[in-house]
């Protein structure tokens, strides 16, 4: 089983509140993916007038992984052990609204022959959302969260977005969708 180490730290600046959880899990081939969950004003690209402007109330917090050690690829309980990281602390605050755009610089390793001629991030794209579904079906939360993906035209190439929130935050994911399309789109 894959080790995880956690670090957490906070700062208070004016309303908004910034967070910093960074967490290493370490596959048993020595490789280790590090999860960084971060909020406040540098976490997403609206600033706090836009949230105010609108009325939302909730915490942005955006998902960076990184790969630290290794070139194996992530094994599913590496995979598991991540998305499980990430839900505990998305359940830890009541607030938090995820999102997460993947990697595209780097080609997947080993792309199966069904998934010839995706992209490198929508195949990403997929593959997290997969891994992040089954941890809230294992968790039993299907009734109360919620997926939005976003594809954003980038100049010759497509950007794969989610966002990630309960229920009660849909009508703020569609207003923060709406915004990301017009601000990033092209």
């Amino acid at each position: 089983m894959p080790r995880r180490n956690a670090k957490r730290t906070t700062d208070v600046h004016h309303k908004s509140i910034r967070m910093k959880i960074v967490f290493d899990v370490e596959a048993l081939e020595g490789d280790v993916f590090r999860v960084i969950l971060s909020s406040g004003d540098d976490a997403f690209f609206a600033s706090e007038r836009f949230f105010e402007a609108k009325g939302i109330d909730v915490d942005i917090v955006e998902i960076d992984l990184e790969r630290v050690k290794g070139e194996n690829p992530a094994t599913l309980s590496v995979l598991r052990s991540i998305a499980d990281g990430i839900g505990r602390c998305f359940m830890h605050n009541q607030r938090a609204v995820l999102y997460y755009y993947c990697d595209d610089m780097n080609d997947v390793p080993s792309i199966g022959v069904r998934n010839q001629g995706m992209w490198p991030q929508e195949y990403r794209s997929q593959l997290f959302g997969l891994m992040f579904r089954r941890y809230v079906e294992q968790n039993n939360l299907s009734e109360d969260i919620v997926d939005v993906s976003i594809t954003i035209q980038q100049d010759a190439r497509p950007l794969f977005m989610h966002l990630i929130a309960r229920n009660k935050h849909v009508t703020y994911l569609e207003q923060l969708k709406e915004y990301i399309i017009e601000n990033f789109g092209k």
